[in-house]
């Protein structure tokens, strides 16, 4: 827990060493919860590699992970490296029957949602807005909503 929490605490900006660890713990951390909020982090310091290699690397991530949740940041990754066809199986990753996996995507999806991707998340809202959400899962839902109606 103490590894998460540092990793969703690194600020903006950082240096290329702290980069690199960020790198290092996405692939070989024990823990797979590190694994996957490291691989997550990992495409918000493009300054340090060009974005083809970072993607490659992603990629490489994606085919070796077996935890739904770290195919989750790989996507969100993916997608914010430019692979917009990755938001497709992100979205699809909702139907997963772990409630962390949901929330994991809808809180991607909330990072990821802006002016282009737009018509793509409302048509995931619209299809499953119909369901009936478990408080852990709902309050996430219904932010989506709410920050889709402001683009």
């Amino acid at each position: 827990m103490v590894r998460i929490q540092a990793i969703q605490s690194i600020p903006d900006k950082i240096d290329s060493k702290l980069w690199e660890k960020i790198k290092d713990m996405s692939q070989k951390d024990k823990n797979y919860l590190v694994r996957g909020y490291a691989l997550g982090a990992y495409s918000n310091y493009v300054e340090f590699s060009d974005i083809t290699s970072m993607r490659e690397f992603v990629f490489d991530r994606l085919d070796k992970e077996k935890y739904g949740f770290n195919k989750i940041f790989a996507y969100s990754s993916l997608y914010m490296l430019g692979d917009e066809r990755s938001i497709y199986p992100l979205i699809r990753m909702f139907d997963s029957k772990n409630y962390r996996n949901k929330c994991a995507v809808l809180n991607s999806l909330l990072d990821i949602l802006n002016e282009k991707n737009k018509d793509i998340i409302k048509q995931f809202v619209d299809k499953k807005n119909k369901n009936k959400f478990p408080n852990s899962i709902q309050p996430l839902f219904d932010e989506l909503v709410e920050e889709l109606a402001k683009l």
